[in-house]
Order: C-alpha cells, then structure tokens, then sequence
C-alpha cells in the first residue's frame, strides 16, 4: 500500500454513526469547522476537515464476519476512520464468539475489525472507547448479575487497548480524560458527556492526529502492533 502523507488539506473522516459519535464530533459542516478551528487553535492552522457520515450494519454479535465499517469505506477514500464502542453495546448479555470466554470473544472481536479497517482501507483506525462511570447503574456487585452497560464498556475498553496492541490502532481513553476531568456533572449516563467532556474528546482526537503526522509534511506514523503475519 502506497505510503502516505501528511500536511495536507483536508484531512477526510469517516465516522460510523452511533449516539454517542454524532454527539461528539455532529459529522455536519458546522461540526467540521469548529474541528478545524480547534486544530487551528491547538495544533496548526490551514487544515481543514471532512466529515462522512456512515451508517453502521445492523448488529449480529454471533457472527464472524460482522463487520461494523461495511462497504463504504474503500482504501484511499479517508484518512480517518472513528469507531465508537457503542457498536457493540447493544444486546447486552449475548458475547461473540461463544466459548472462547467473555473477554477473548469482545478482544477477537475488536481486533479482527481493526486489522481489516487498517489493511482493507488505508485509513488509520481511531476507536473511541467509553466512561465506565455511570451514575444511572447502582450495581457494586456484578458476581451472578445481569451484564449492565456500564460492566460491557469495561469490556470493551479492555478489548480496545487490546486491539491497539495487537494492530496499533490508535484509542480516544475517555476514561482518562473524565478521571482528568472529573466524573461529577460530566458523565450523565453510558456513552452520555456533557458539553466539556465532549471538547475534551475531541482535543485528545486532535492530539492523535497530530501525534500521527496529519499536520506536518512527512509520512504519516504506520499502525504497526505486536500481531505477525503469522498470528
């Protein structure tokens, strides 16, 4: 795949579309100017952003070819690609990959899709994790209790670092920034921000690219993880 490069303009975003996403980051032009003043204002200035809003597949849990990007995200078409683990938060208490354990099956999960984002695309992959504080769920003792949504981001978030290991994806650590932040006012319900939390979100998106070399005139950083060819 053809190495590519970054300082230019502008910088194009694919954003699979859940709640929490469309919250954030809005996929509007609106939304794609106040990103861009933000790296102007933080970063550097003259890059602009694209927004394109994709609609995720319909969930199916069981199956190991589902594939929350879809067809709309060919190689060459983005630079971005930002996935949400709000993607796999519906249907709480059914896991993929049954018998594989709980944690294996979210981690095997993860990474399959992170490898064909970054290797059938050419986009460098961005999952979004979740704030695993939820004052909606009073559960203290989860031994022999339903899965709520709060213990499935836990999950999930385990699955992301994994998946960033394994392939190199990069990871928006939400939980990080609301223990920066404070949790208190901020986070209202699962994958539910306040207007702050979800500034700060879209700073530590920035940083990421920044960090890969989206703003400066050489090759962009290469998603390389521990996973071998032959794994």
């Amino acid at each position: 795949m053809q190495e590519k490069l970054g300082g230019r303009s502008p910088i194009k975003i694919a954003l699979v579309a859940t709640d929490d996403l469309i919250a954030t980051f809005g996929g509007t032009a609106e939304a794609e100017a106040e990103l861009s003043a933000l790296i102007a204002r933080e970063f550097a200035p003259g890059f602009e952003v694209e927004f394109e809003v994709l609609d995720p597949p319909g969930l199916a849990f069981e199956s190991a070819a589902w594939d929350p990007i879809g067809e709309s995200v060919s190689e060459g078409n983005h630079d971005i690609v930002l996935l949400s683990v709000a993607v796999w938060l519906g249907g709480l208490g059914t896991d993929p990959a049954p018998g594989e354990g709980p944690a294996r099956g979210f981690g095997a999960l993860v990474e399959d899709v992170s490898r064909r984002l970054k290797e059938g695309t050419g986009a460098h992959g961005v999952l979004v994790n979740g704030s695993t504080l939820d004052p909606t769920d009073p559960t203290f003792d989860y031994s022999g209790a339903p899965e709520t949504a709060r213990e499935r981001i836990r999950r999930l978030n385990l699955a992301c670092f994994m998946a960033s290991m394994a392939e190199g994806v990069s990871v928006v650590d939400v939980d990080r920034i609301v223990a920066d932040l404070g949790g208190e006012g901020h986070v209202r319900g699962p994958l539910d921000y306040s207007p702050e939390l979800r500034e700060r979100i879209r700073v530590e998106l920035a940083r990421i690219m920044d960090d890969i070399g989206f703003f400066e005139s050489r090759p962009l950083l290469a998603q390389v993880g521990q996973r071998t060819e032959n794994d």
